[in-house]
């Protein structure tokens, strides 16, 4: 199954997907003005994988795994694909 979505990236983690049954392929594009990062329901600014402006990313989730973003100030937006692996 695909989806996709338009998801508005907080100062609070966001979920941005998560994977089921055999796992879940993510393309993510950061359509913000700034950066955002990337990681699990604990992510930070500090220690989140860094998602520049204007950068895309793919990324594997295994089942069971979700992945969230944050943004360090004002919300940004994040263009996200999601496919089941497999």
């Amino acid at each position: 199954m695909l989806e996709s979505a338009q998801i508005s990236v907080t100062t609070s983690a966001t979920q941005l997907a998560d994977a089921e049954g055999d796992g879940q392929v993510v393309y993510l594009s950061n359509k913000g003005a700034a950066a955002v990062f990337l990681g699990p329901s604990t992510v930070t600014a500090a220690n989140g994988y860094e998602l520049l402006n204007a950068t895309r990313e793919r990324i594997e989730l295994s089942p069971g795994e979700a992945l969230f973003g944050i943004a360090a100030a004002a919300p940004q937006t994040v263009h996200v694909l999601r496919t089941n692996a497999g």
